[in-house]
């Protein structure tokens, strides 16, 4: 007697988390860090009001690394990111300031997406198949 394989609408959505985690940290950190950036990096430890190009020491680093210091560099460059570069200023605390980690942020968004995406089509279409 054979026995038959069934995969369940959740064993499918953890295989295409996976797949889309595969190809997004794929040669994550191959470029360097770009402009917007950096200029994300500056915001986040506070320091935004540097111009680019300009050398800031790990003493400046952590002088303006505070909270309150995160929130008026976001309001002195755009101030359109906010919750964005408070979330990315604990997790370069946590994680620090390398270009893999830095990104590594925007694809812990992705793969929260691709969930969410499967748990509204989920509920709008109350079917499991079409989800």
């Amino acid at each position: 007697m054979k026995s038959k394989v069934v995969f369940s609408s959740k064993h499918y959505l953890f295989i295409i988390v996976v797949i889309g985690f595969i190809i997004s940290t794929f040669k994550l950190n191959k470029q360097s860090i770009w402009l917007d950036e950096q200029l994300t990096v500056q915001e986040v430890h506070g320091i935004a009001y540097l111009q680019f190009g300009t050398q800031f020491t790990n003493t400046q680093i952590q002088e303006f690394n505070n909270l309150s210091e995160v929130i008026n560099s976001v309001k002195r460059v755009l101030g359109n990111t906010l919750l964005y570069d408070v979330l990315l200023h604990f997790w370069v605390n946590l994680l620090g300031n390398d270009d893999y980690f830095l990104r590594l942020f925007s694809v812990v968004f992705y793969l929260g997406l691709i969930i969410l995406g499967y748990l509204f089509s989920n509920y709008l279409f109350n079917d499991k198949r079409l989800a």
